[in-house]
């Protein structure tokens, strides 16, 4: 009996069951009590079965070599050895003369890909992300209202008014790509792992650069640059071409208490190296690693304020803003029409030569939400 057999027979038990659950007697409660052995039984038949899927699954996965000899191990040889200069472009250059002729013994491959790595920025993660399902334009209204408080009133005249101040700005998406991956149909059908879900990871990873890039620098479109937007609200720092405890102070300070709460330091991994040096009058380090966090792109702590890595923005030179500091998400809007990344597979156009081409099309924007009491400062390096 296999798996669904004995399901469908612990669930006709359990059915029959329930209904003589109820009547109390004693043939009924004999029945009754027969029936949940017999599920038992099952139950751990059923647990056994499911255990033997398991392994023959595990076992799947497995890259196995039969036990083969002679003519047949030699031809699987010359074909693994193909297989393998289409991957990587790799020959093996031993055993090249066997009875007059040549062969290349071919060479084991690691399905796992190993790929070079590099920081997206992240910034990504810190800003407001605005998903919507259409690409027409959006209003945003920003409201300032931050002036008026209370006022005297004298009894018997009318109030005075005071409307809040108000402003617009229209979001709207430009038209990216991730340009186009063509693969031979055979590495497809014959490589040692998921091309396709590696062609995947690939585009997800050169959204999120792009992306992260296009927030920090925008474009001569629909994407406004976030360190431009608030390029007017950085200070200037203490000293002459570096950084000083001094400036993380200030910036504090400079900040609206109203955005403290959810502030965090933007600085590229360059700024991180020479904030790290930084310490106080006692010797105490500026910069406090914090490995739990690391994971989520928060590498530590500065004033107890978190660290995020954000590798566009610039280093530690004169004119250069390396730092920002405040509340990322109150202070730039990212709109990205859904899905956010779309990977269409292009199977006909380069059929001719059985190849397969896979191109990812994203539709975005983003805008500076600044209502006028700037959610984010910079440090200019003077």
């Amino acid at each position: 009996m296999n798996l669904a057999d004995l399901q469908e027979k612990r669930m006709k038990l359990m059915l029959d069951a329930s209904k003589i659950a109820t009547e109390g007697t004693p043939e009924t409660r004999s029945a009754f009590d027969k029936m949940m052995a017999d599920v038992d039984a099952i139950d751990a038949d059923i647990a056994r079965l499911e255990r033997v899927a398991s392994f023959e699954a595990e076992q799947r996965t497995r890259t196995v070599r039969p036990a083969i000899d002679g003519s047949e191990e030699r031809s699987n040889q010359i074909k693994q050895s193909f297989r393998n200069y289409l991957m990587n472009g790799a020959i093996e250059a031993r055993d090249l003369t066997v009875a007059g002729q040549g062969i290349m013994i071919p060479q084991l491959f690691d399905p796992a890909v190993i790929s070079a790595q590099k920081s997206y920025g992240e910034v990504y993660d810190v800003v407001n992300i605005l998903k919507t399902d259409h690409g027409n334009p959006i209003k945003m209204v920003l409201d300032n209202d931050t002036t008026a408080g209370l006022v005297g009133q004298t009894v018997g005249t009318d109030a005075a008014e005071v409307d809040p101040t108000t402003s617009s700005v229209t979001l709207q998406v430009d038209t990216f790509s991730t340009g186009i991956i063509k693969v031979d149909n055979g590495l497809i059908t014959d490589a040692g792992f998921d091309i396709e879900a590696w062609i995947r990871d690939k585009f997800a990873k050169r959204f999120f650069r792009g992306a992260s890039s296009l927030i920090i620098n925008g474009n001569s479109g629909n994407v406004a640059s976030l360190t431009y937007g608030y390029s007017s609200n950085a200070f200037t720092s203490n000293a002459t071409g570096v950084l000083k405890y001094v400036d993380f102070a200030t910036a504090i300070g400079t900040l609206d208490p109203a955005y403290q709460a959810n502030a965090v330091w933007g600085m590229s991994n360059a700024t991180l190296a020479a904030v790290i040096a930084l310490s106080d009058s006692n010797g105490r380090p500026l910069f406090l690693p914090d490995y739990g966090n690391a994971a989520n792109g928060y590498v530590g702590t500065i004033l107890g304020r978190p660290v995020k890595l954000i590798t566009q923005l610039p280093g530690v030179a004169t004119g250069n803003t390396p730092i920002l500091f405040g509340d990322f998400k109150e202070a730039y809007t990212f709109r990205q029409q859904n899905p956010g990344l779309s990977i269409l597979r292009l199977n006909e156009r380069y059929a001719a030569g059985y190849e397969t081409g896979f191109v990812g099309f994203a539709r975005v924007g983003g805008v500076v939400t600044d209502a006028g009491t700037h959610p984010l400062v910079g440090i200019t390096i003077k």
